[in-house]
């Protein structure tokens, strides 16, 4: 998300870290222990012929601090954010159904240009295309009943069920997926330009209009995906691009509202819905939100998974049940009745109206920030006491 990426040559820039990779997806997939690897990989010499950074400059003050005042001084910006098109069409291809070579990678980089890309569109089929709860939710609020969509992941409909019209989102499973780290409905690369792309096609449809249209991201994402091919191409451009393009939209006076029906897990969740004006969840057992599997914190932190799970039972902001999570204040509706995930009517119409309500805060406040996240009552009161502080004591420094 930044404008300019500045980098010393012992820099590693990326998403998941290798030993984070070997404990989901296995040592076959990325060797923790192969430093080699690691900085071919991720390191900064690679990710500057990767277009992952702009310049790479040694390490010392003054050398930085000479680069930073360009950068600053002549306002330079990659625009890296807003490249959905760009990577969307490389990843048409390349064959990633298996690893990567680097040089395989950095050559069809260099020579490819960018081609145009065609919004996903979603369609009515005879059969569902998918099975997971984010799917059938997005079903329910779009009123498709078995909705296809031409990215097999991606999906995006406008939607008459709410007091105005909407674009729903979501992202689905594909069990066939060629991208093999990404079938049970993680957020990789396609998926983040993809949802990058539908929402800038969004942004600019709604550009010229006073009234702009809420977006509803219905969201179950158990995680991003941790791959080789994902770090190497650079998985958190890609879902930076699917985060800035929500945010985009709520600066742009769309009311981005998220529905957390299932997971909302990690960078995934980063990607879709944690940019939301405002976050309604369901009150169910099965939810998880959290930073990091409880396995890959475990390792990270070197405790048990279950001193993990007796620690979060005192801090709320690292444990990984909803009902925790509403604790920190970031929950603008709690739909404490529905403890089922699965759609009948009388969930589905309570969601719709918790959606309707959570449209209208945020067109009555003209609420194009996060700081509802911060500032709700029980926000002030315990979920994000030092937050406050923090904040309070940076103002105070600042207008000194």
């Amino acid at each position: 998300l930044m404008s300019y990426l500045i980098a010393t040559k012992k820099a590693r820039i990326g998403l998941n870290g290798p030993e984070v990779i070997e404990q989901e997806a296995g040592v076959r997939e990325f060797d923790s222990s192969d430093k080699d690897l690691i900085w071919n990989t991720i390191g900064a010499k690679q990710r500057l012929e990767a277009q992952m950074i702009d310049e790479l400059v040694t390490d010392s003050i003054e050398s930085i601090q000479e680069a930073v005042i360009a950068a600053m001084v002549e306002k330079k910006d990659s625009h890296r954010s807003e490249k959905s098109g760009f990577y969307l069409s490389l990843l048409n291809e390349l064959d990633l159904s298996k690893p990567l070579t680097i040089e395989a990678y950095n050559k069809a980089l260099a020579a490819h240009k960018a081609t145009e890309v065609a919004p996903i569109t979603v369609t009515e089929d005879q059969e569902a295309a998918a099975d997971s709860i984010g799917y059938h939710w997005f079903s329910a609020l779009t009123n498709l009943q078995f909705p296809t969509s031409t990215s097999a992941t991606v999906y995006a409909a406008a939607s008459d069920l709410f007091t105005e019209e909407v674009v729903v989102t979501a992202i689905v499973p594909n069990p066939n997926n060629p991208m093999y780290r990404v079938r049970n409905g993680e957020v990789g690369l396609v998926e983040g330009y993809e949802m990058g792309h539908l929402l800038e096609t969004v942004y600019h449809e709604d550009k010229e209009k006073a009234i702009k249209r809420p977006i509803v991201a219905v969201i179950d994402v158990p995680s991003q995906a941790y791959g080789y091919n994902e770090e190497l191409i650079g998985i958190h451009a890609a879902l930076a691009n699917s985060a800035a393009a929500y945010a985009k939209l709520r600066q742009a006076g769309h009311p981005v509202i998220g529905f957390i029906a299932g997971n909302a897990i990690s960078g995934a969740f980063l990607a879709h819905g944690l940019q939301s004006s405002r976050l309604i969840a369901l009150n169910s057992e099965k939810i998880t939100v959290q930073a990091m599997s409880k396995e890959s914190a475990s390792r990270v932190t070197k405790r048990s998974i279950a001193a993990i799970e007796a620690a979060a039972e005192k801090v709320p902001s690292i444990a990984y049940d909803i009902k925790n999570y509403t604790k920190l204040g970031a929950i603008f509706t709690f739909l404490s009745s529905i403890t089922d995930q699965s759609v009948t009517s009388e969930s589905k119409a309570t969601v719709i109206e918790a959606i309707n309500e959570a449209i209208d805060d945020v067109r009555k406040t003209n609420d194009t920030m996060l700081t509802s996240r911060y500032t709700n009552p029980i926000a002030k009161k315990s979920g994000r006491l030092e937050t406050n502080n923090v904040f309070e004591k940076m103002n105070a420094e600042w207008n000194e």
